[in-house]
């Protein structure tokens, strides 16, 4: 639709940045496109009805990105992939979905977030995903947090995969911006949420189980990461190098 194509691919760019850096990178994209309603028509999204339609649609618009970026991208994580009022099919086609993620590279991981900790999930939406979505509130007492407010368990991996699957166990969450995923408001950046000896532990725990974690941190619109947010990344890339 007008207005919705852009003149520069700056995921792929930033994709092939990294790749260069011989790092991995993962795409991330919505499951569902509920809020721009000039999208609605494009991709035959039916709010409350039959989204069968909207699942092939979409997935042509994912395969065409995967087939674009090939192996550029090493994985995909897809938001949004809720049971609600508008998307009442509940199950999706998920075979669908990895095919269109993996067309460009065959060997890409996906994952597919219904909300997963947050929202009290602790096993994949579907046993076809290669990684948990892992969504979290924080961390607390040196575990991860699976729900959020009063009604909050706390948990940890006890190996590489989710418990009774063969998906590799992952959790992310924010770690500065008051907690949440992105800085909203102009001026300084909020400090770091948690101090060194709450974050560090529960960080080298999981990945000593095999498990992965994500740290989500605040960017302004500049591509600049807080000063104190990257001092505190550098000291634990440090110590977990004393694993």
């Amino acid at each position: 639709g007008s207005g919705h194509c852009s003149e520069r691919d700056l995921i792929l760019e930033i994709a092939k940045g990294v790749q260069e850096r011989q790092k991995r990178f993962i795409a991330y994209l919505p499951a569902e496109v509920q809020q721009p309603k000039s999208l609605h028509a494009a991709f035959a999204w039916n709010s409350g009805g039959d989204q069968t339609e909207f699942e092939h649609c979409y997935t042509t618009f994912i395969r065409e990105y995967s087939e674009r970026y090939a192996g550029a991208v090493d994985g995909w994580w897809f938001d949004g992939c809720y049971t609600w009022p508008d998307f009442p099919n509940k199950i999706r086609h998920w075979p669908l979905w990895l095919n269109a993620a993996r067309a460009g590279n065959p060997e890409a991981v996906v994952a597919f977030n219904d909300g997963a900790f947050y929202s009290g999930m602790t096993r994949p939406v579907t046993p076809l995903e290669d990684y948990f979505s892992g969504e979290c509130w924080g961390f607390r007492d040196g575990k991860i947090m699976v729900g959020h407010g009063e009604n909050t368990s706390l948990t940890m991996p006890s190996g590489r995969f989710v418990e009774g699957t063969e998906c590799q166990f992952h959790v992310q969450t924010p770690i500065d911006c008051n907690g949440n995923w992105w800085h909203e408001n102009p001026g300084p950046m909020p400090p770091p949420k948690y101090a060194d000896a709450d974050l560090f532990p529960v960080v080298r725990n999981c990945l000593q189980k095999g498990g992965t974690v994500t740290l989500n941190v605040g960017i302004y619109q500049e591509g600049n990461i807080s000063a104190a947010t990257l001092a505190q990344l550098k000291r634990l890339n440090t110590s977990l190098h004393k694993i």
